[in-house]
């Protein structure tokens, strides 16, 4: 799958140096993680591991999706996905995780924090 990156500074979280000074305890997944989006051929393969709990986000959030940093347990911090390619939603919005093989990294998020966003 193409894994592009929102800007420079996004990307430089998913490099080993950068996700260790900032994630400490995290960054050893933050690293698993991106090889798996590298090595997987639609986000369907993202799908379908199980700890990664790959989903698609809510109102309006509802054009990204997220999976867990943690590999065990679930942990607050989810990696953003932005789907790229134009066949990613269906009519009725809903992702088509088979056709999605080009993501955006948005970033590391704990989206239920207050002001995550802004």
């Amino acid at each position: 799958m193409k894994v592009t990156y929102v800007n420079a500074s996004v990307e430089k979280l998913f490099t080993e140096k950068k996700a260790k000074q900032k994630y400490r305890e995290l960054y050893i997944d933050i690293i698993k993680r991106k090889n798996q989006l590298n090595a997987a051929s639609s986000l369907a393969d993202i799908k379908a591991i199980a700890n990664a709990h790959c989903h698609q986000l809510t109102e309006n959030l509802k054009f990204l999706v997220a999976i867990d940093v943690l590999e065990k347990g679930r942990g607050k911090y989810r990696i953003i996905l932005k789907p790229m390619n134009e066949d990613s939603f269906n009519e009725n919005n809903v992702i088509q995780w088979s056709k999605i093989t080009h993501v955006e990294v948005i970033g590391i998020k704990d989206y239920h924090e207050r002001n995550a966003w802004g």
